[in-house]
């Protein structure tokens, strides 16, 4: 290319019958072709129209959806509508207004003598005269309306090409496609409903349909402007990124290694990462979701609708009680309880009994003086022996622990610390939860009563009153190679789910390739300042030889 002696700027662009007669229509709301399984030709993805899948033509070749009534460049309408609110009202319908003559502008009016909807700002749209005033960035905006006039409005909108959207088939057999083609869909099941000789005849009567073909319109607008001003501006934030479903980022804090004895099950040991209980299951969130539904809430709640299975407050003992259906799907949903989730960000909620109504909680937990625990939703389920008084609430932090914590110690996650400085910045390890700073070892009992046992062992399971843990910890002897400390440095967790990458990690921890470094130095080194610390604390200042 030539060297440009000046800038340039980049032009508003409007199809011209020139451009149509060049790319084909997209008009049809149908993906495939009847019952078979070949794209429809008229449709968002036709290989007429976009070219065969997986050749070159696919990710270059455009299509275009004809609106049959004219709308506002969306460049345009927001600066437009930036400027005055009235003028998005009036196009909405919300506003009645009359037109100024001598002002050159609307004046907002009453429903007696003003008027209102799309058609009766068009009438006046060319003729508004926008006040001036000091602010350069409305100086500006004047300029660009009052320069543009010509290409303000346009009723055909282009489709990007089929390759940078395409239909996908995920492991079940389902489709799926870009939320953008939803956003096109939408312009055309919309513009199938207006006639054109209608349109020359009588706009305002498409006031409505043509409000929602410019607010789809700007949709689309803003969803491609996200992908061009994503990471660094350069589309990256869109295909060259790494994003990462339901990862967890936390400054790394110090890690208490001490144990009561070596070895011993529930110990911390150099392939784990201790991770709290918001952060653990937050990174395995689908599996938490699941865990939840399926377990304790499914006893509570048995199906929508149905009587949900509860505590009665004054009495304690279990009661079913009818609910409104908001209440079902709060408990019942992902939506509902990914937000359950989510709120136990709050620490100060986190010890919190869980009520339902004003007179149920939940569910109760037994807490048994042999170190034991259950979830119930009476003391009417307690055998001979154990007493009520080792019942409380269930609190917030209860239940999600209690229906998370023996399944967390399955999955591998890898901790990343940023910025990379070698091989070791970048680590597999085992999730190790921990619940509160105090902690307890307790042991679930079964339906009968009895101990299931391993793995339902809970070694850290929290204290009521106790702070939270809330970070990442990895173990001590791996942050030398990650070149990371405690003066704020992040990492982040990414868990894998599969079995192939869980067998994969297990591999990985059993050969030298764990331990042992590309340069053949151990990945792995206790030669760090906390272990120094603590050496020096036991031993005192070195004595000379005699």
């Amino acid at each position: 290319m030539k060297k440009l002696s000046i800038p340039f700027n980049i032009d508003l662009l409007q199809l011209t019958p020139e451009d149509t007669s060049r790319i084909r229509q997209v008009k049809s709301l149908d993906p495939f072709e009847g019952a078979t399984r070949n794209f429809h030709p008229d449709g968002l993805y036709s290989t007429q129209t976009f070219g065969v899948a997986g050749s070159d033509a696919r990710s270059t070749k455009f299509g275009y959806i004809d609106l049959k009534i004219t709308v506002i460049h969306p460049t345009l309408f927001l600066t437009l509508t930036s400027m005055r609110g009235l003028y998005r009202d009036i196009m909405a319908g919300k506003e009645f207004a009359i037109w100024d003559p001598e002002l050159s502008d609307f004046v907002k009016s009453d429903i007696v003598d003003g008027r209102t909807g799309f058609q009766f700002f068009m009438e006046y749209f060319p003729k508004i005269k926008y006040q001036e005033t000091p602010s350069i960035k409305r100086q500006q905006a004047i300029r660009l309306l009052e320069g543009k006039k010509k290409k303000a409005l346009l009723d055909k909108v282009l489709v990007l090409p089929a390759g940078l959207r395409d239909m996908e088939v995920d492991g079940t057999g389902r489709y799926t496609s870009d939320e953008i083609n939803d956003l096109y869909r939408k312009l055309i099941a919309i513009s199938n409903t207006i006639n054109p000789s209608t349109v020359s005849i009588s706009p305002e009567a498409y006031n409505a349909q043509r409000w929602a073909l410019q607010n789809t319109f700007v949709e689309i607008y803003e969803y491609v402007i996200k992908i061009i001003e994503g990471k660094k501006n350069l589309m990256m934030g869109k295909w060259a990124s790494r994003k990462v479903f339901n990862g967890t980022r936390n400054v790394i804090t110090s890690l208490d290694t001490v144990v009561d004895e070596l070895g011993a099950p529930g110990n911390i040991t150099t392939n784990s990462v201790a991770v709290g209980i918001y952060q653990a299951s937050k990174a395995i969130l689908p599996v938490t979701l699941y865990q939840l539904r399926t377990g304790f809430l499914s006893e509570v709640f048995p199906a929508p609708g149905a009587p949900a299975l509860l505590t009665n407050k004054t009495t304690l003992m279990t009661e079913r009680v009818q609910l409104k259906a908001e209440v079902y799907d709060r408990w019942l949903s992902n939506e509902g309880l990914e937000k359950f989730v989510s709120h136990f960000k709050e620490n100060s909620i986190r010890h919190n009994p869980i009520s339902i109504d004003q007179d149920h909680y939940l569910g109760l937990i037994y807490r048994g003086p042999d170190q034991t625990f259950k979830l119930i939703h009476g003391i009417d389920e307690l055998p001979e022996g154990r007493n009520k008084e080792d019942c409380t609430p269930i609190t917030i932090a209860e239940l999600l622990y209690t229906q998370i914590y023996y399944i967390t110690n399955k999955y591998t996650g890898f901790v990343t610390r940023y910025p990379i400085t070698g091989i070791g910045s970048i680590t597999p390890c085992k999730l190790h939860l921990k619940s509160t700073v105090k902690k307890e070892t307790r042991k679930e009992l079964a339906q009968d009563w009895k101990e299931y046992g391993e793995p339902r062992i809970s070694y850290e399971f929290p204290v009521t009153g106790s702070e939270f843990f809330n970070s990442l910890s990895p173990h001590l002897n791996r942050l030398s190679a990650m070149g990371g400390d405690f003066d704020g440095d992040m990492t982040s967790l990414t868990v894998a789910y599969s079995d192939d990458a869980m067998k994969e990690s297990e591999r990985h921890f059993a050969s030298k390739k764990g331990y042992v470094g590309t340069d053949g130095r151990f990945l792995m080194d206790n030669n760090i300042d906390t272990i120094k610390y603590v050496l020096f604390n036991l031993t005192g200042d070195p004595k000379p030889a005699i």
